[in-house]
């Protein structure tokens, strides 16, 4: 009998090479379809987010004093501080740490956040009635009445930035946007109860609010996250996870103080310069880009840990490729909003806010207000770079430069242009910002 021909030997190995061919695009195929779900389900449970609040604030206006409106706005800019503080050192370090130090003992890892969690809630509603009993004294009685309630809802509010993290870092994207469906029910339910019963205050409200995005977090963590709790097993594991949150979040918590104070100074200086109808007009013209800032918070949040693997494994062409996607991505639907909102922004606010605003509203404004998203967005594409290259002091010293910007330049234009100098020295304050991270980017 005759072997093989030698022609029938040579096809072997291209047949296996087609093989594998094939393999490796479906292996890219279904990778990249993981990574869009990932997203898609990052954008839905930020966008049902961003649409509750947004609903949250327009009941608020609607069914309270306006002074109450901004009385809310300046205590939830105040308990932004130790929200700040909590992400800087528990929320946003998980999906950088989590899938590649603690990727193989994840339970033992979540359980040592929940303790974190108790922890500096602890510590934030301590300082939050601290500052309710300063304010009782020296301030409005309705502020320091809203700051009692505040810190009840502080530990409630955690828990969301802490439980959609760890979902992330679990790869339950899907499952926290169930949570977020769940709160776009709790939270209006909750308020229109407190106004059926006619005991609707900034107090109240805040801790319904709370009370409403903690429900679903609680059941997502008991039912599918399931921490490791019991002491003796995590003792160890808490500290490792202090001492490695606390070498990554340091220099977040200078970034994040900056943020704070660039972010909200006008809430606080609002009610002596503008007014308090003008500060409460703050808060609520900014929830109409609120959607596509948190859209973009989440894409990224949601494609971290698959570039942390990435970058941590020296994979730099997957590294490149996969943030270049990201990034395309958030820009692009971020101008898009931008452009959509220039052309029915006035509208927009005059429909939804029943005309309350719209004495305050003018075509400059619209336009100063549409550029802050595309700008924010830019800033966060390179911040994140500059976070999975580890080089928080260089966000750090970026952010004291947009809030030295926003102090100055920015309260300057609110004291000439009131209200419109709000958005004129936001926008400004984050030029500088960009400037100074694409600079950061540049350096070795």
């Amino acid at each position: 009998m005759e072997g093989p021909s030698a022609a029938t030997v040579e096809e072997v190995p291209e047949v296996s090479d087609a093989a594998a061919l094939d393999f490796d695009r479906l292996r890219k195929v279904q990778s990249a379809l993981f990574h869009f779900s990932k997203v898609l389900s990052a954008i839905v449970e930020q966008a049902i987010f961003a649409g509750t609040n947004f609903l949250v604030t327009v009941l608020l206006v609607r069914w309270m004093p306006i002074d109450h409106v901004g009385a809310y706005s300046f205590c939830y800019s105040l308990f932004i501080v130790t929200c700040m503080l909590f992400e800087a050192l528990v929320s946003e370090p998980i999906p950088i740490l989590g899938p590649t130090r603690y990727a193989n003992r994840l339970s033992r890892y979540t359980g040592a956040i929940v303790a974190l969690h108790l922890a500096t809630s602890a510590l934030a509603a301590l300082g939050l009635l601290l500052a309710g009993s300063i304010l009782q004294d020296r301030a409005s009685p309705l502020i320091a009445e809203t700051m009692i309630g505040t810190a009840i809802a502080a530990p409630l509010l955690f828990l969301r930035s802490m439980t959609q993290q760890l979902c992330y870092t679990h790869s339950y994207n899907g499952l926290f946007a169930l949570g977020g469906v769940a709160y776009a029910i709790l939270a209006p339910g909750f308020l229109f109860a407190l106004h059926a019963a006619g005991i609707l205050t900034p107090a109240y409200a805040i801790v319904a609010v709370g009370s409403a995005m903690a429900l679903p977090c609680l059941f997502i963590m008991v039912m599918f996250l399931r921490p490791e709790l019991r002491l003796a097993h995590i003792s160890s594991t808490i500290g490792e996870v202090l001492r490695d949150h606390w070498r990554y979040g340091r220099w977040a918590i200078v970034a994040q103080t900056n943020h704070w104070l660039g972010g909200n100074i006008f809430h606080l200086v609002g009610p002596s310069m503008i007014g308090l109808e003008a500060t409460a007009a703050v808060r609520a013209i900014f929830n109409l880009i609120l959607p596509v800032n948190l859209a973009n918070a989440a894409t990224l949040s949601a494609a971290a840990p698959s570039l942390a693997s990435y970058h941590s494994e020296n994979q730099r062409d997957r590294y490149r490729k996969m943030f270049a996607l990201f990034s395309g991505t958030v820009l692009s639907w971020t101008v898009g909003y931008a452009l959509l909102f220039f052309i029915i922004g006035m509208q927009a606010i005059h429909f939804c806010y029943r005309g309350v605003f719209d004495a305050l509203i003018s075509p400059s404004l619209i336009l100063w207000l549409c550029v802050i998203p595309v700008l924010s967005a830019l800033n966060a594409v390179v911040e994140l770079d500059l976070r999975l290259k580890g080089r928080m002091k260089s966000i750090a010293l970026s952010k004291f430069a947009w809030t030295a910007s926003t102090m100055t330049i920015g309260v300057g234009a609110c004291a000439v242009f009131g209200l419109l100098g709000v958005f004129i020295g936001w926008a400004l304050s984050s030029v500088i910002l960009l400037g100074r991270n694409i600079w950061c980017s540049r350096q070795q």
